[in-house]
């Protein structure tokens, strides 16, 4: 008996059936990708509403640094909320800095997350006057 060049029934059920194993666990994959897109882009509107609070604290100038509640933001479907803090700032060896030269500025962001669970991102940096002692110019130090 001839064979004709085909494929025999059991050959094509086999095929069949990997692929659907294959397809299912696409499916499975692709939510969870499509939800940690989600997060990652959540993750990131928070911090570039961090960098920007931090950003425009720094263009007032340290004489102008106050605590202050932020106004909720809707971005993409989420609520933002949150918070700036000022307090003292601490040198590299660990010493506290003079108030009147340098403050610590932390901007806190808040949202809910995808199974409502409250998320935070936090931004800090220290903020130091330009021009320490008086004039523009004028250095506390010795130059060189």
């Amino acid at each position: 008996m001839r064979r004709r060049g085909g494929f025999s029934l059991s050959e094509i059920l086999i095929s069949v059936m990997i692929l659907s194993v294959l397809a299912v666990m696409l499916v499975g994959v692709i939510p969870s990708t499509v939800l940690g897109l989600r997060a990652a882009g959540q993750r990131m509107c928070a911090a570039e509403l961090a960098r920007g609070h931090l950003e425009r604290l720094r263009q007032r100038g340290i004489d102008q640094l106050s605590a202050e509640v932020l106004n909720p933001t809707m971005i993409t479907g989420s609520e933002y909320s949150g918070e700036i803090q000022v307090g003292p700032a601490t040198g590299s060896n660990g010493q506290p800095m003079d108030p009147d030269r340098a403050r610590l500025v932390t901007v806190s962001v808040r949202w809910m997350g995808r199974v409502g669970n409250p998320l935070e991102y936090r931004a800090r940096t220290t903020l130091v006057r330009q021009w320490y002692g008086g004039r523009p110019g004028e250095y506390p130090w010795p130059r060189c």
